[in-house]
């Protein structure tokens, strides 16, 4: 079975270093999903200067941002959460997101959930995507969360995800294909247990080793090790068979590639687009 690339959508975020550095420009970044035909891009942490540099970069490009990332830290004083939420439910509506993820945290929120009860972090953090599920009524846009490997939050585990699910009915899943390992739960099981809730796909291959990287995650599996992000195929996750299992139990939504940046130095669009078309050449079911 080959890949269904209308049905894909290229994170882009890991070439911002890139960006940043002047070696590609946003446009850029999106004519490499472009490249390969992969129709859509998710989009993280964007600032309202920036919108105007996606719009310009779509229109040139024809492609859409699909979903748009965002880290709001749900810890913070309520006042301050909510408006947060109502800056990046504005500006995934400037940018025509079908789906708003809402990261519920960085460092300094994972450090300060480490030092509190389970039920108090996990009260916040439903708290916190009750009021953007709320906020973001009548906007077309659906509000979600993935699997997050990052133990103290509790969003880690299949279980703990199927809470927050419970307490907020309306609030969509995106389902990250390695980030239930730091709880022990694997991949296929995750996706049995969460199916029904299931919005958007990360596709995203790990190995797993001992010693960091540069591409190795600051999180570890249950067993202590290490995951570093790699091309499909490559690595521990079933990305294939999760992929053929969905289509075959009817799923209709999209999945996200979740894009390692190739390891040349001073990289240019054309690196991307060889690298992207790595990802596509994939056709492991291990």
């Amino acid at each position: 079975m080959m890949w269904d690339t209308e049905r894909l959508s290229l994170m882009t975020f890991t070439m911002g270093f890139d960006i940043f550095a002047g070696r590609i420009t946003v446009e850029d970044s999106l004519r490499v999903a472009k490249e390969c035909s992969v129709p859509a891009v998710d989009v993280m942490n964007v600032s309202e200067k920036q919108v105007g540099h996606y719009l310009r970069a779509m229109q040139s490009t024809g492609t859409e941002v699909y979903c748009y990332i965002a880290m709001i830290p749900f810890f913070r004083a309520e006042s301050k959460v909510v408006c947060a939420i109502e800056k990046e439910l504005r500006i995934a509506r400037q940018l025509g997101a079908k789906l708003l993820m809402i990261v519920p945290g960085g460092a300094p929120e994972i450090k300060w959930a480490r030092r509190r009860p389970r039920e108090e972090v996990v009260s916040r953090i439903a708290w916190g995507y009750q009021k953007a599920v709320e906020l973001s009524k009548d906007t077309g846009i659906q509000v979600c969360f993935e699997t997050t490997p990052h133990e103290s939050l509790h969003l880690s585990g299949s279980e703990d995800c199927r809470e927050i699910l419970e307490r907020v009915p309306d609030l969509g899943f995106v389902l990250d294909t390695a980030n239930m390992l730091p709880h022990g739960d694997t991949t296929m099981d995750a996706y049995g247990l969460l199916k029904n809730r299931i919005v958007y796909v990360h596709l995203k291959d790990v190995c797993l080793i001992h010693k960091r990287t540069l591409n190795s995650t600051r999180e570890r599996t249950a067993d202590g090790r290490l995951m570093e992000c790699t091309v499909w195929g490559q690595g521990e996750i079933p990305v294939r068979q999760l992929y053929e299992t969905m289509l075959k139990d009817g799923y209709t939504g999209r999945f996200a590639i979740e894009y390692v940046s190739p390891r040349t130095k001073k990289r240019q669009m054309a690196d991307h687009v060889r690298q992207l078309k790595r990802y596509l050449s994939c056709e492991s079911t291990t």
